[in-house]
């Protein structure tokens, strides 16, 4: 929107014959504008998981375009990537209950800002690798702790045990974990000559249902 400023000035010795003079000026005025398309309003993000967040921003006041987006979540704050299309990668934590938390989105020109705030929930899984972080790299031909936690509400039945099930290229590895609500087991890394992906999979069993979790993860040697 244009909006046009107008200033009038008067002078002369007779008032009733006061001469004018006005200056204009014409400015545009943008409202701001800042959007969460991902996620939705409502939306379940597993503890424990990267999620991506992503959205859009308009607006210009007064010249100043859109220096940047920023996001609060949780006791969170970070700078998103872009602006017209910004986005953010976001780490749920692994808490001990589902917990309902605001997510803010900030976009900021020239010392104006604008804000959209949705809720989402960071839900537990029913397991949870805890150790080695996703794709972290790990030394081959070593001890390795795999570890992770269990959460018994959320099966049917209590948890009987919990198999970890490790796969490379050039082979695999079966290891019954010691625990089940907090569950630990020692994986011997293979001998590689050079970086090897392997995928860890946790499954917890529980009577006939069972859950799982994986993560990837790099064998380097």
């Amino acid at each position: 929107t244009q909006v046009v400023i107008r200033a009038q000035a008067f002078y002369g010795p007779n008032p009733d014959e006061l001469e004018t003079v006005t200056t204009a000026i014409t400015v545009t005025v943008t409202q701001l504008v800042v959007t969460i398309a991902d996620p939705v309003d409502g939306a379940d993000l597993i503890g424990n998981k990267t999620h991506n967040f992503a959205g859009t921003a308009a607006g210009i006041l007064n010249g100043a375009s859109l220096d940047s987006v920023t996001i609060d979540i949780g006791d969170d704050h970070f700078l998103a990537s872009g602006t017209a299309n910004w986005s953010a990668v976001w780490e749920a934590p692994l808490l001990d209950v589902d917990t309902t938390l605001p997510l803010a989105a900030t976009v900021w020109a020239g010392g104006e800002t604008a804000m959209i705030s949705i809720d989402v929930n960071v839900v537990r899984p029913p397991v949870a690798i805890t150790e080695p972080e996703p794709d972290v790299l790990v030394d081959g031909d070593t001890d390795v702790t795999i570890a992770g936690v269990t959460f018994a509400d959320l099966f049917t039945a209590p948890v009987d045990s919990v198999i970890v099930d490790v796969t490379y290229d050039e082979g695999s590895d079966h290891l019954p974990a010691t625990g089940t609500d907090t569950w630990s087991v020692t994986w011997p890394t293979p001998t590689v000559e050079a970086n090897v992906r392997a995928e860890i999979i946790a499954v917890a069993f529980a009577g006939i249902e069972s859950k799982a979790d994986t993560i990837m993860v790099t064998v380097k040697p």
